[in-house]
């Protein structure tokens, strides 16, 4: 199937749940946990900054273990963002999204 990001947000429904940059790890891991996602987009003032993602949950604790969960997103997400179109592909899209800019 290769539907559009408009189509599967038509779908899905068009409310996505955005943490800040000031946000706890701790906090975002339960997110990630309640709603059953696996990354949340960080924005600041609305504008998409970076994406916290379950990847780097582990790279967190990890590198600084149970201290990491108080540490802000600004400082634990990955900053890159890969922007597509609403009318985009999801399969090829889908797959560029995973790849450095």
């Amino acid at each position: 199937m290769n539907m559009t990001i408009a189509a599967i947000l038509r779908t899905k429904g068009d409310d996505v749940i955005a943490l800040t940059p000031q946000t706890r790890v701790g906090e975002a891991v339960a997110v990630l946990a309640e709603k059953r996602i696996g990354a949340v987009p960080v924005c600041d003032d609305g504008v998409p900054v970076g994406i916290f993602s379950e990847r780097d949950v582990v790279h967190c604790l990890a590198q600084a273990g149970a201290g990491a969960l108080d540490r802000p997103l600004s400082e634990a997400g990955s900053g890159r963002l890969r922007r597509i179109a609403i009318s985009s592909r999801t399969v090829p899209r889908a797959n560029s999204a995973s790849q450095p800019p």
